[in-house]
C-alpha cells in the first residue's frame, strides 16, 4: 500500500498568489540582487512584496527579520528560491554561487 500524506505545513508561504504587480516586482528585482546584493531599495522592495503594509506597520520585528535574513543571506539564495518554484523548474539547473 503506497504511504500517504496526512498533512501537510508550509511556513512563510502567502495565502494569497502574488498579483501580477507583485510577481513582476520580484522578477524585476532579483537580477539587481545577483549584481548588487542586499542593498537598500532592493531589501525594502523585496520586504513589501513579503510583508502586506498591516505587517510592516503593526510588526516592525517582522519587518527586521526579513531585512536581517535578506542581508545576511548569498546572492544567488534568492534567485534559486523564486526559480525552483518556477513551473518546469525540475528541468532548469539552480545559478551557481559566486
Amino acid at each position: 500500500m503506497a504511504a500517504r500524506c496526512r498533512s501537510l505545513v508550509t511556513l512563510g508561504t502567502p495565502i494569497q498568489s502574488y498579483t501580477l504587480p507583485e510577481r513582476l516586482r520580484i522578477w524585476i528585482l532579483l537580477p539587481l540582487v545577483l549584481l548588487f546584493g542586499p542593498v537598500g531599495a532592493i531589501v525594502t522592495g523585496i520586504q513589501e512584496v513579503l510583508l502586506s503594509p498591516t505587517t510592516r506597520a503593526q510588526d516592525p520585528e517582522a519587518a527586521r527579520l526579513v531585512v536581517d535574513c535578506l542581508r545576511s543571506m548569498n546572492r544567488t539564495a534568492p534567485v534559486n528560491a523564486v526559480v525552483s518554484t518556477r513551473p518546469g523548474a525540475g528541468r532548469r539547473p539552480p545559478v551557481a554561487p559566486r
